[in-house]
């Protein structure tokens, strides 16, 4: 570089004058520029007006869902009000890696976006040096009246040779006239916001998974309770058919089948609590926790818990704000779009300022001497006259990133739907058959009080006893299993909602 263009300071007010003007005419050519390249638009795909649901569901109501900030995690979970649930839940947000992973991404999208931001700015440098050159008398440097005089202060008359020393700080800036920077920027904050969504969408899984987990836990805690409860059933009638067969009242094969299904019943408890420790460890990973983090057992025998709210339904486009995997869709393409500006500003001519001021001597002491200063003002210029066609193969590149982002925000979207659609209906399912095992198992409990008071007055059958107390307990088993699989469906849909469901 010609660092040593070097202008005298004495009369220097019209240049800085004239510099002065110089810049307010690029800052209004900059501000009026236009950025170069597509300017992102929301995707326009044609969604269903309304849900599909039944007319007589308890907890669902085609009304607008609230539309809540996005960037809050929706307490979704509060439905069921269970205190429990929800401190396993915000030790699960506090503690889980994939949360921590996914915020340290959010972080270093922040930083990169600052990154980008500086490139706005002038960038400024402290630069000190020493040269020691040879040039020919009439060359270039000596044909520069500024560095003649210079040359005469130092006593130099004509020579070849030089040397010198120079300090201070030197300036580079570019302007932006064609957007390159503006869309890099617009990328950046694109991806910043994805990685935030992306945050979203991984607090909403894990607590759908808590969530699913602790109720599969409580319902097995509950069919365990009614599988012990019923062994010592079959334990006690056992007993007593041995004593009806010292009295030839039984047989030897009632026994045989007494013992069947005490054997069975060993075996479902045993598995219900290999089922509870799977989903008790389960919980453990999910929180970021090898050990039980909290001192008292909260994971004792409790109610199960049940879905006290109702759930709006909104119509399928308000999707496109409450899901969060969708949002980062949204952002991941106009990233996409926005680099493409980028790409296509690289084939345009680029501008730049350098600038510099400082001290420059032959004696290192007097560097700083007012005598001594100089100030340096260069505006570049640079563009591409041959790239055999790169930068064009680029923008191609870029074009089809953009093409891909929209099929996958259109795939995910088409996933929201059908997992909103399946999950509606697998809850109209399921509050139905709840409903319905809720009533047969009431029919079977009031045959087993009838058969027992039967029995107890001497009038009923030992047999017929029997079998209503089977059936009462294989009802029971169904109605607890049909309340675990309707309070999942209730998880279910809340996530595919997004979770802004209540």
């Amino acid at each position: 570089m010609f660092l040593y263009q070097i202008l005298e300071m004495t009369p220097t007010m019209n240049k800085f004058f004239y510099l002065s003007l110089a810049l307010i005419a690029m800052s209004g050519i900059y501000t009026s520029c236009q950025r170069i390249g597509p300017a992102y638009k929301n995707p326009q795909i044609r969604l269903p007006d309304h849900w599909e649901i039944g007319q007589d569901q308890i907890l669902l109501k085609q009304v607008p869902s609230v539309v809540q900030e996005e960037d809050e995690l929706p307490n979704w979970w509060a439905a069921f009000h269970d205190a429990v649930l929800e401190r396993l839940i915000n030790r699960a947000l506090e503690n889980n890696p994939e949360v921590h992973i996914a915020y340290q991404r959010l972080q270093e999208y922040q930083a990169l976006l600052l990154e980008s931001r500086a490139d706005y700015f002038p960038m400024v440098h402290m630069g000190m040096g020493h040269t020691n050159a040879v040039s020919p008398e009439d060359g270039i440097l000596f044909q520069q009246p500024s560095l003649i005089n210079y040359l005469k202060t130092q006593n130099v008359k004509n020579q070849r040779r030089y040397d010198f020393f120079h300090l201070g700080p030197m300036v580079s800036w570019e302007i932006d006239l064609f957007g390159r920077l503006r869309s890099e920027n617009l990328a950046r904050k694109a991806e910043l916001g994805a990685s935030h969504e992306n945050l979203m969408a991984i607090q909403l899984s894990i607590t759908a998974e808590i969530s699913k987990a602790y109720l599969r836990l409580r319902s097995i805690q509950h069919q365990l309770l009614a599988e012990e409860t019923y062994q010592q059933i079959l334990q006690a009638r056992a007993n007593l058919l041995k004593e009806r067969l010292v009295l030839n009242h039984s047989s030897l094969d009632s026994i045989a089948q007494v013992k069947i299904k005490i054997c069975e019943s060993k075996n479902a408890i045993s598995q219900f609590k290999k089922y509870f420790e799977q989903y008790k460890h389960r919980l453990l990973t999910l929180m970021g926790e090898t050990l039980w983090p909290f001192e008292e057992n909260l994971l004792c025998y409790a109610p199960m818990p049940r879905p006290k709210v109702q759930v709006a339904l909104g119509v399928p486009s308000d999707l496109l704000h409450q899901r969060p995997d969708i949002r980062q869709a949204d952002r991941e393409l106009a990233a996409a779009t926005y680099r493409i500006g980028r790409v296509m500003a690289e084939a345009l001519p680029h501008f730049a300022l350098i600038g510099s001021i400082g001290g420059m001597s032959k004696q290192l002491a007097d560097i700083l001497s007012f005598k001594n200063l100089y100030w340096l003002y260069e505006p570049l210029t640079s563009f591409p006259l041959f790239d055999a066609g790169k930068n064009k193969a680029t923008v191609n590149v870029y074009k089809a990133r953009a093409k891909v982002a929209f099929s996958h925000y259109h795939q995910k979207l088409l996933n929201a739907v059908e997992e909103v659609q399946l999950a509606l209906h697998s809850l109209q399912s399921e509050e139905k058959r709840l409903a319905e095992n809720k009533n047969i198992y009431s029919y079977a409990a009031s045959s087993l009080k009838r058969a027992h008071l039967l029995y107890q007055q001497g009038i009923g059958d030992f047999v017929a006893f029997n079998l209503a107390e089977d059936e009462a307990h294989r009802r029971k088993m169904q109605w607890l299993v049909a309340e675990e699989e309707y309070a999942l469906s209730y998880v279910t849909l809340c996530k595919a909602l997004g979770g802004k469901a209540n």
